[in-house]
């Protein structure tokens, strides 16, 4: 359609000639006949006709070239026209993004993808100046690419740079630009321009894991560089694949000696062996190996810690091995100070107990004495003033025993030995023991003791009702010294109350001196009084209250203080009790003390007493009961008196005695005199573990310096009590239960650590026992079956273990007349009733040990 437009136009052109050709001919005619007409002269007229011929002539020529240039031109333009539409063709069909500009930078022509590359359509394009599609930040960029390439003549430059779309936004695009010239001269450019955006966030993404790769390996090398530990890689035959420079500088190689090599390259073959063997466990197991070594270093022996590991890939296959070795040397020093400085604590420890036991035994012991004679010279006939004397005596070697027993307290609770409690108990008779303890000091000053229990405490509570009554004794005792006149009240109250706990609120409340302000966070203080005066005119060891305090913490109790100088002071605290889910027994000795004589009387004991004063207490005490006593000042004397008569129903034994003490004595009474009297062991020591060496060296039971009378003749009464089988002769005959053990007897005791003691020697002694008494029953050993049962016997009357101690019996009396027929099943039969016991024994022994306050 264009290219026949074209055509009409140059034809139009060409006619458009002709006619002013012939129309200029014309024009010369006219003038020469009107030139003759005027001149009348033929010769002028023939040379302007012919001189119009010859112009018309020439004007026709000139015409005609100039039509015939102008259709040339119009030719080679079409030409050029068919060729640049053939090229966009190309162009187009080919997908390429390309435009050109002028020198000036303005768009003459663009292809059809410029319009998806910048979002602008065709018709916008042209025309614009190229820096209208190129982001702000990269504008001077490329001018000056383009001017280097017009300034350096470069036929063609490539470089990349963002571009910003009609909608705003970034794109990456990579261009080629030639440089477009007319007669040698820089006339534009041509672009093909390709968008590399995908690329350029691949290549990010590219760029920032190189980075993080190399972040990563220069992290991993400056740890393995610093480490102060030697760092290793191996591969499953054993090479060195990777070690830092700890390695290096301390082992003194390089990673030419090392890597590539294994450790029989350069360590002694007993250690490489060694290396080989854990590094084939890490192999063969997949799992971590720690080991220490010493390794030789240039400075000396070092102590290291190797831990091994594997190295496995995603297909969870092992493909190398890595270790790291650690310079243990000053932890190993450290330790070996450590386990010096415990074995000097320890030692320091034992010694302050060592200590405590002896002080306590040198206090003790005349205390006892003092005692003793005192309360047997109030039950003489005195008169008035020497009553006073006896009382005051009473009086100050009670308060003595009191200061010597809150030290060891003191000392308990400072190495957390001290236990707490939980049984059941009578909560009013604890406030009936109390009153009782402090019913002639009160009446002795004039004072007035109130209690006054709220009635809603449950008259049974289970808790510790010993520490109750020392706290309570404690505080009232620090009331009543500190009150001249009034009195002292005390209010029990239930604070409050679940269906698992009940919390009580006791308050003391005295109309004593009172305290200062600033000294009542000051008295909870161990060693320390309100004022050095109170101290001096009070006596004192300052220790009560701090042990009352940590009694209460102990029991998550809590305990407060108010006061006003000359007015009184009112000591506040809480203890949470538990219910008691059965009838509680009897743990305070009340005013109607049960008559021992009809018991004790011609019971025959002997005791073993090194100190005059204790003899003679422990003596008068047991005559007056109705016994007989023998005395032996040491444990040969003991023995002597035994190898004598035998006949004894209770030995009192000290333990600290010259010539022969109470566990040597102990032991030959036992083990070569066969005899199985029943043996109370007697000290002032207050040694930790002297309870559970006695039991084991075959003691019944263990009594502290000084003793109260009372409690001594229940100890007494426990062990001779009839329904003990096997201390005598006489026991044995008398009918048996059916049960398998009773111990009622010994939890009479009111003490679980005793019985926890007890029972574990029981356990743990007893299938040995068993054991060799089955031999001995087997083999016809008849002394040793005999003298093995007989030993027996005594543990198992103790806990009333009724059917073992019936095959005891029946073995020794077998042995004892060597008759051999029924003694080995007879030891087959003991140690099956053992095991019956045994079970039941061990679940309350557990039982036991789980009650909270025992250890």
């Amino acid at each position: 359609m264009k290219n026949s437009i074209q055509r009409r136009i140059l034809d139009l052109q060409n006619g458009i000639l002709y006619i002013m050709s012939f129309c200029f001919l014309l024009l010369v005619f006219f003038i020469v006949v009107l030139f003759q007409n005027k001149n009348a002269d033929n010769d002028n007229t023939v040379i302007a006709i012919s001189g119009g011929i010859v112009a018309f002539f020439l004007i026709y020529a000139l015409l005609h070239k100039l039509n015939k240039n102008i259709k040339s031109a119009e030719i080679a333009k079409n030409k050029l026209a068919a060729n640049e539409l053939k090229y966009r063709n190309l162009i187009e069909n080919a997908g390429i993004t390309m435009y050109t500009t002028t020198f000036n930078g303005l768009v003459t022509f663009a292809s059809s993808k410029a319009s998806d590359l910048t979002g602008y359509n065709i018709d916008e394009i042209i025309g614009m100046h190229f820096t209208q599609f190129i982001a702000e930040e990269w504008v001077d960029v490329v001018k000056a690419k383009y001017k280097n390439q017009v300034k350096n003549d470069i036929s063609e430059t490539v470089f990349e740079f963002c571009i910003r779309t009609k909608q705003g936004d970034l794109k990456w695009v990579e261009q080629s630009a030639v440089l477009l010239k007319e007669n040698n001269v820089p006339s534009g450019f041509q672009c093909i321009t390709k968008d590399i955006s995908e690329r350029k966030k691949m290549e990010e993404v590219v760029r920032k894991y190189e980075e993080e790769l190399v972040y990563n390996q220069e992290l991993l090398q400056s740890v393995l560089d610093n480490a102060t530990s030697l760092i290793y890689i191996k591969n499953l035959e054993g090479k060195y694949l990777l070690v830092n420079k700890q390695f290096k500088e301390s082992l003194n190689v390089s990673d030419e000696t090392v890597l590539g090599k294994t450790d029989f390259d350069f360590t002694d073959p007993v250690k490489a062996q060694s290396f080989k063997e854990t590094d084939e466990q890490v192999i063969k197991t997949c799992k971590p190996v720690q080991l220490e070594d010493i390794i030789e270093l240039p400075g000396g022996n070092r102590h290291i810690l190797i831990t091994k590991f594997p190295l496995i890939n995603t297909q969870n296959e092992i493909y190398g091995i890595s270790g790291i070795a650690t310079d243990i040397s000053e932890r190993v020093i450290y330790q070996q100070e450590l386990i010096k400085a415990r074995r000097i604590a320890e030692d320091a420890k034992r010694l302050q107990e060592q200590f405590l036991a002896n002080m306590s035994h040198e206090i003790r012991t005349p205390m006892n004495g003092i005692q003793g004679m005192t309360d047997l010279l109030l039950e003489t006939e005195l008169n008035d003033e020497q009553k006073d004397f006896a009382k005051t005596i009473k009086r100050s070697s009670d308060n003595l025993l009191v200061i010597i027993n809150d030290i060891l307290d003191f000392s308990k609770i400072k190495a957390g030995k001290l236990t707490i409690e939980k049984i059941d108990f009578e909560f009013n008779e604890v406030l009936e023991n109390v009153k009782a303890i402090f019913r002639h000091r009160v009446k002795e000053k004039g004072l007035a003791l109130t209690i006054n229990p709220d009635t809603a405490i449950p008259s049974r509570l289970n808790g510790d009702p010993y520490r109750l009554n020392q706290i309570l004794v404690n505080l009232i005792g620090n009331a009543i010294k500190f009150t001249n006149t009034g009195g002292i009240e005390i209010s029990v109250t239930a604070k409050t109350k679940t269906p698992a706990v009940v919390v009580l609120e006791f308050a003391i409340t005295d109309t004593g001196i009172g305290i200062e302000t600033n000294k009542i966070n000051e008295i909870f203080e161990s060693f320390t009084q309100a004022s050095v005066e109170t101290a001096r005119k009070y006596g004192g060891s300052g220790l009560g209250l701090a042990i009352t305090k940590q009694l209460l913490e102990l029991q998550k109790g809590h305990i407060s203080v108010e006061s006003t100088i000359n007015s009184g002071t009112t000591f506040r605290f809480t203890i949470p009790y538990g219910y008691s889910q059965t009838s509680a027994p009897s743990f305070f000795r009340g005013e109607d003390s049960q008559n021992f004589s009809s018991i004790l009387k011609g019971k025959k004991f002997l005791v073993a007493e090194d100190n005059e004063v204790n003899q003679k207490v422990i003596k008068h005490v047991l005559h007056k009961a109705g016994a007989e006593v023998d005395v032996a000042n040491n444990g040969l004397e003991a023995i002597a008196f035994l190898n004598k008569s035998n006949d004894y129903n209770l030995i009192i034994m000290d333990l600290q005695m010259p010539e022969m003490d109470g566990y040597a004595a102990t032991k030959y009474i036992r083990n070569v005199m066969n005899l199985t009297t029943p043996i109370i062991a007697m000290t002032a020591s207050a040694l930790k573990g002297e309870k559970s060496k006695c039991i084991e060296i075959g003691m019944n039971d263990y009594l502290s310096k000084p003793f109260d009378f009372h409690f001594l003749y229940k100890r007494i009464l426990i062990l001779l009590d009839n329904k003990i089988a096997g201390f005598t002769s006489k026991v044995v005959e008398e009918p048996l239960t059916n049960e398998l053990f009773d111990l009622s007897i010994i939890e009479e005791m009111d003490d679980d650590e005793y019985l926890i003691e007890i029972l574990s020697i029981f356990l743990d002694s007893t299938p040995q026992e068993l054991n060799e008494l089955q031999i001995a029953c087997s083999s016809g050993d008849f002394q040793n079956a005999y003298k093995i049962a007989h030993k027996l016997k005594g543990s198992t009357g103790l806990f009333k273990a009724n059917n073992l101690l019936q095959v005891l019996i029946e073995i020794e009396k077998n042995a004892k007349e060597e008759k051999t027929e029924l003694l080995e099943k007879l030891g087959e039969k003991a140690t099956g009733e053992f095991k019956k016991i045994e079970t039941s024994l061990n679940k309350y022994l557990a039982n036991i040990k789980v009650k909270p306050g025992v250890r």
